[in-house]
């Protein structure tokens, strides 16, 4: 038992240190700090999208814009060249042609007409987005200032408290044996905690139960008989029997 106290008390401050901590990040005002930097960067992201569709919009018109008088141009010739033929049989088949390619710029341009008219619709959405989500960006950024100037004073009250803590276990950390020190960290890390425990004796001495609720065999009882430390095969919780 002499063994295991210092690890015991090592722990007990852990714990205090553990609930200090989420003390803190629980407050109202820090989950208000992380609520306002996440519709913060949904606001920046939107203005970011807003930007990418109106350039792809933008690019979409001007290509337009550049094709157009080499189109304008070959209909033209079209027409001049359909105005020429005459309506003999002998001109039906280059008539056809002519005729063909016209049609195909008529379906072009009403095409192209009803992406315009789309285009303009998703430019007056595109506008108002934009505008929306850097409101909402410029009201973030400065709520996020206003809470963080709280919540940088509430972690300064606490500091002295943290780094007391903090200096206490270092200290005590010194007296521990060095292989439980280890496996102590290695599970509280894997999210075990707390990672050392006592057992609990139930019906009179007969039955040992770990932290985790669950009966200890009879190999587990006999390596605490004997050494007073062993391990839940369940949760794999360093356990002591407590002979206080």
């Amino acid at each position: 038992m002499a063994k295991l106290q210092p690890l015991i008390e090592y722990q007990k401050m852990d714990s205090d240190l553990k609930k200090m901590k989420k003390a803190v990040d629980e407050h109202a005002n820090f989950k208000k700090l992380e609520q306002a930097k996440e519709e913060f960067h949904s606001a920046k992201k939107a203005i970011t999208d807003s930007e990418d569709s109106a350039t792809r919009m933008v690019t979409f018109y001007e290509n337009t814009l550049s094709n157009q008088p080499e189109n304008e141009k070959r209909i033209d010739e079209l027409i001049k060249k359909l105005a020429k033929l005459s309506d003999d049989e002998k001109d039906y088949e280059e008539r056809k042609k002519i005729v063909e390619e016209l049609s195909k710029f008529n379906d072009r341009y009403m095409n192209l007409e009803k992406r315009l008219v789309d285009s303009r619709k998703k430019a007056d959405g595109i506008i108002d987005s934009f505008k929306k989500a850097r409101t909402r960006k410029n009201q973030m950024y400065e709520l996020h200032g206003q809470i963080k100037v709280t919540t940088d004073k509430l972690t300064e009250s606490a500091k002295p408290k943290f780094d007391e803590l903090t200096k206490k276990m270092a200290e005590k950390k010194a007296e521990i044996d060095g292989s439980l020190m280890d496996t102590y960290n290695q599970l509280s890390e894997s999210g075990i905690f707390p990672p050392l425990v006592s057992v609990q004796v139930k019906e009179g001495g007969k039955s040992y139960f770990c932290f985790c609720g669950i009966q200890l065999n009879q190999s587990t009882k006999a390596a605490l008989t004997q050494s007073n430390l062993s391990k839940c095969d369940t949760c794999k919780r360093m356990i002591y029997m407590d002979k206080k």
